[in-house]
């Protein structure tokens, strides 16, 4: 038998000669250990925990490893065992200990306590272990781990430096975490970087408002800067992500490298770093490379670069406008899009936007007058260009030219005639869209909506339906429609119904006295024609809430029984929060109405 002055040399020598490898070393074990199956855990085993807990210090990996392994296998029934060995005077035993106990993750309010006390180890692997151990059981305690965790993240070690950064995110508190995260994204190491992208990911995924609000003053943008150019896509995007959120009088020195961004081979790195780019200063660098980022061949970095232009507002104008006279088809339709996005800051671009208009290009003359319709309300040139456009032989064109027309409607009564002939036109979408200009002139809306309630008697359901879907786009202005819309209900054809309910939701409060059937068409046979009656009944009670002060007390009194009806037959199927605000805002009224008597 070994004396016990023997022991202790073997010791010494055992630990001189791990000294310069053995924090690396053991966190490959952690990589490797944190990674078991959980099911390991959960398969019982009669073999004396004591004996693996021993073969932990073996100075062969592989039966350190088994070691391990078997613990897992007993699982709860060796904590105890494996509480005691952090007190073992083997580092080996020490460390392996706590990570065991922390893959088995049972136990915890018992494992805490020890795990805690191992924070204060002498030796650094030890310590680096329990840190980890507790960081994967979690817990109020485990965020004592962070100091540990924070020395770690210094180490010579790139092992120790990565599994440091993983189990930082997992103990600390964000405000504490990201900064020292965003550092990480510069390390030397790849995996080190790669780690830190990630558990930034990970944290902003889970809480964004915090995410933001910890990272809009954070001042490490030569780090950053230094990511966006990373050989990894995590790195890079991370990156290009965390400036987003940065106050925009800091991101401007970044500007250049954004830029470059815009050409990243990753189109994850390059739409981020055009949502970036609309959040920085030099506005006259970022604006040519956005607008050749309208040619992108990913359609999420395109989307990317026309918002970042359309945030930068009225500087890109001068630009947008010379891109529109020499940039490629694509771009310019794009190009006409954005500027019709900025409304009235974009009133110079209106004779370019005219010319576009009358392009051979189906695309690019629909969007160009769609964007007239936005910007040139108060134009003399506009609206002839949007009267002509009308009568375009492409039905997106004309359709266009119908929402450009609802822009100008006030001022734009001399349409109206036009108007009520696309009524008639073949596509049924332009049909539609002529009708809900048409409501913005409520006059001449009222003239037409006969004609459509005859309809709705009409032998042909494809025409029934139809009309009860026009009147339905006019809205308030086809309340004369709502006896025969409520009659359409019960039509034989579905989509006849289904287009009535519809038209009745639309008219709102002045169809209050379609409710009772609406209320019985919730159990109408084609479930989508039921579903739809719920939408109605709903936005008839949106309409009675804001229209609560015009009805009457006998009204009122209807109205909150009939809604506490429909309350009750939808309460078992979806929520009913708008009936119940209905219900008592009518109540409210109700009663204020008896205080003034």
């Amino acid at each position: 038998m070994l004396s016990r002055r023997t022991k202790t040399t073997i010791s010494s020598l055992r630990l001189t000669a791990l000294a310069s490898s053995i924090t690396a070393n053991l966190l490959c074990y952690l990589l490797l250990l944190i990674s078991v199956p959980n099911s390991w855990a959960q398969q019982p085993s009669n073999i004396t925990a004591n004996l693996y807990i021993y073969q932990l210090s073996s100075l062969d990996s592989d039966e350190r490893l088994k070691a391990v392994e078997s613990l897992q296998k007993i699982g709860e029934p060796a904590v105890p065992d494996l509480i005691r060995a952090l007190q073992n005077e083997d580092i080996w035993v020490r460390s392996l200990s706590a990570i065991t106990i922390a893959r088995i993750k049972r136990n915890t309010n018992v494992s805490l306590p020890p795990l805690v006390k191992l924070l204060k180890d002498k030796q650094p692997l030890v310590r680096y272990s329990a840190a980890i151990a507790l960081s994967y059981i979690g817990g109020n305690k485990a965020t004592l781990a962070t100091p540990i965790l924070l020395q770690a993240i210094k180490n010579e070690s790139p092992s120790v430096r990565r599994r440091a950064v993983i189990a930082l995110k997992n103990v600390a508190k964000p405000n504490t975490t990201i900064p020292v995260l965003i550092k990480a994204l510069g390390d030397k190491d790849a995996s080190v970087s790669y780690s830190a992208a990630s558990s930034l990911n990970n944290i902003a995924s889970t809480d964004i408002p915090t995410f933001s609000k910890i990272v809009r003053n954070n001042s490490n943008i030569a780090t950053l800067v230094k990511a966006l150019q990373d050989e990894q896509e995590s790195v890079r995007y991370i990156a290009a992500f965390t400036l987003n959120y940065i106050s925009r009088s800091k991101t401007t020195s970044a500007t250049p490298i954004l830029i470059k961004a815009l050409k990243d081979e990753s189109p994850l790195v390059r739409q981020r770093a055009a949502f970036v780019l609309s959040n920085t200063n030099k506005a006259d660098e970022r604006i040519p490379a956005l607008i050749k980022a309208l040619q992108d061949k990913n359609q999420s970095v395109r989307y990317s670069a026309a918002y970042a232009l359309n945030r930068i507002g009225i500087k890109a104008v001068p630009s947008l406008i010379s891109a529109l006279k020499t940039e490629e088809l694509t771009s310019k339709r794009d190009i006409a899009e954005i500027l019709g996005g900025m409304g009235n800051k974009a009133t110079s671009a209106i004779p370019f936007l005219i010319k576009a208009s009358q392009d051979r290009d189906i695309n690019l003359r629909a969007n160009a007058i769609y964007a007239l319709g936005r910007i040139g309300s108060g134009n003399k040139q506009v609206f002839p260009t949007i009267v002509k456009a009308l009568s375009d032989e492409n039905e997106i064109v004309r359709v266009n030219a119908v929402k450009a027309m609802g822009g100008i409607a006030p001022k734009a009564q001399s349409a109206v005639t036009t108007l009520r002939i696309l009524l008639q036109d073949k596509s049924k979408t332009v049909r539609l869209n002529a009708a809900e200009t048409l409501s913005k002139f409520p006059a001449d809306a009222k003239i037409i909506v006969p004609e459509y309630i005859a309809n709705l008697s009409n032998q042909a359901a494809i025409v029934r339906a139809e009309s009860a879907e026009i009147i339905g786009v006019m809205g308030e202005q086809a309340a004369d429609a709502v006896p025969a819309l409520t009659k359409a209900i019960q039509d034989k054809e579905s989509d006849v119904r289904l287009n009535a309910v519809e038209a009745l939701g639309r008219i709102g409060v002045y169809a209050r006295s379609s409710l009772l059937l609406l209320i019985a068409t919730l159990e109408d046979k084609d479930s989508l024609v039921a579903n739809q009656a719920g939408v109605a009944i709903d936005n008839i009670a949106l309409s009675c809430i804001d229209n609560a002060q015009k009805l009457s007390v006998s009204d009122l009194n209807i109205l909150v029984s009939q809604f506490n009806t429909a309350q009750k037959i939808l309460g078992d199927f979806e929520d009913t929060e708008n009936l119940t605000i209905a219900i008592n805002s009518l109540r409210t009224e109700r009663l204020l109405r008896q205080l003034d008597e």
